[in-house]
């Protein structure tokens, strides 16, 4: 993998440098899911029709077609029926990075950097025998509002419509899968603003802020069909602020601290459809990924050490760390599915924590 960067004295004062450079990484493989996607001796988990004839809401013999190429059978999980591409691509990441910084006066230094990256050769998981053009037929259903139920007055109108398969093509022989390369790549684009004040007179500091533009068509190994692609590309924007700051009280007590802002990770509602023969439901992102966006986050972290000079060169510090210190609640999780529950938190950021340690080196 080739990696070059350089560094340049602009004015040869050593105040002023431009340093930048190439980076490429490769993908390690791994055991999950590249090896056991492919191992046979796995448990499976099949899903079928289920035709309640007397409506008992009981399964007995006779309301299924356990035929695993006949009319009820829909898909299978666990083992599957994945065939290994000898030509499997390797991903990789390409990373591209310039930077300007100069020194100022008072121990101030001032830094801007770009980069640009891309993620390649990436990889999408096709059916080789139910290819992405034999989902021709068209299912169309009225979007829903908020609440999750059709015909109320939150609906936005409008509707929308996924594919599916041929009855033909139903059954697990045409299950078979494999690894191909995607046609695209991920790019991000970002750019950093920095200043930092080197430690003097008992305090430094330091702040910064970037913002990072993604281009993400579609995820490594995303199933290569049209349905897996209806609102799942995410073309967004992420920003973060941080500041930072060390100051030295009386009795050498070194006391720091950091704040972080964080945007809100894009979100979008979706909902489960249904309709068809072949798919008979399906989950959908009913708008683009940032229709909606999680809290930002607002993080203030403190810490105070001591440290004690023992003879013989050994050191003792005691360390109180203050995680959250003004126990923020802000939401990291929620339920995005269209329903009475969409928006409900399911989880919430840690909250305020008090950590002591003690470090003795010797």
């Amino acid at each position: 993998m080739p990696r070059v960067h350089a560094a340049y004295d602009l004015f040869g004062d050593g105040k002023t440098v431009l340093k930048g450079g190439f980076g490429r990484f490769a993908n390690l493989r791994d055991l999950l899911p590249e090896l056991t996607r492919v191992a046979k001796n796995n448990a499976q988990l099949t899903t079928w029709t289920w035709h309640d004839l007397n409506n008992d809401r009981l399964y007995e013999p006779g309301e299924v077609n356990l035929d695993p190429n006949g009319s009820d059978f829909r898909s299978i999980s666990g083992v599957t029926n994945t065939t290994p591409n000898p030509k499997e691509p390797q991903p990789k990441s390409d990373e591209w990075s310039l930077t300007l910084e100069r020194e100022l006066k008072g121990r101030w230094a001032v830094r801007a950097t770009a980069v640009y990256a891309d993620n390649f050769d990436l990889r999408r998981l096709a059916e080789t025998l139910r290819p992405r053009s034999a989902y021709s037929i068209a299912v169309t259903n009225p979007l829903p509002g908020n609440d999750g139920v059709v015909g109320t007055a939150d609906d936005p109108g409008g509707k929308i419509t996924y594919y599916e398969y041929p009855t033909s093509l139903n059954g697990i022989a045409f299950a078979s899968t494999m690894i191909v390369p995607a046609v695209g790549k991920q790019t991000f684009k970002t750019l950093e603003f920095e200043g930092t004040r080197r430690i003097a007179g008992g305090w430094q500091a330091a702040a910064s802020i970037s913002a990072t533009k993604s281009n993400i068509p579609f995820v490594d190994e995303q199933a290569d069909n049209p349905n897996t692609e209806i609102n799942t590309a995410n073309n967004t924007w992420e920003t973060t602020t941080k500041l930072s700051g060390g100051y030295t009280l009386p009795y050498d007590v070194i006391m720091s601290a950091t704040y972080e802002r964080r945007s809100g990770v894009p979100q979008a509602p979706s909902f489960q459809f249904s309709g068809g023969q072949t798919i008979t439901t399906l989950v959908v992102n009913t708008a683009p990924i940032g229709a909606i966006n999680l809290p930002p986050t607002n993080l203030w972290n403190m810490r105070f050490a001591k440290r004690l000079r023992l003879p013989a060169g050994q050191t003792l510090e005691a360390r109180f760390d203050f995680f959250n210190i003004f126990n923020s609640n802000v939401v990291t999780s929620r339920t995005t599915r269209q329903s009475s529950s969409y928006l409900v938190p399911s989880g919430i950021i840690l909250p305020r924590i008090l950590q002591m340690g003690v470090t003795y080196a010797f």
